[in-house]
């Protein structure tokens, strides 16, 4: 995706998120965040959030904030996940390749970044063991 391309997701984007005070941090990550955004590629946008903030469940509250940012971006293809419960290889894609396009507190995303890459790094070698146990049975068959 072109720069204004990015600008025309991120800018609205940032925008709204910055109108949400449990909203800690958000980044662009998929096709839109690595400039291979098509015409029929969706949006995906990763939020972390202040979860002292809420009287309702995360999932409701991503259901709402997705249809806000079709809303805002005026696309029927936002995808939202909530950072605060992804899986570490998820939360390691979003960090590692995604694009921080808002940021409400630096210490809240640098401490999630944090505990991420150690949840990430710590349950590699389950990762590893079993891809390995998977390529032995596609071998054996």
């Amino acid at each position: 995706m072109n720069v204004p391309a990015l600008e025309h997701i991120a800018d609205p984007t940032a925008r709204l998120m910055a109108s949400r005070e449990e909203v800690l941090a958000a980044y662009l990550f998929g096709s839109s965040a690595s400039g291979r955004l098509r015409p029929d590629s969706d949006v995906d946008i990763a939020v972390l959030v202040d979860e002292r903030c809420f009287q309702e469940d995360l999932f409701d509250y991503r259901l709402r904030l997705s249809a806000d940012l079709r809303d805002c971006l005026k696309r029927p293809d936002v995808e939202v996940v909530i950072l605060n419960e992804v899986p570490p290889v998820l939360a390691h894609n979003v960090i590692s390749k995604g694009k921080l396009i808002f940021e409400r507190s630096r210490a809240a995303r640098i401490f999630f970044q944090i505990r991420a890459l150690n949840l990430f790094l710590d349950t590699q070698p389950m990762r590893d063991y079993h891809l390995k146990v998977l390529k032995r049975r596609y071998q054996q068959e």
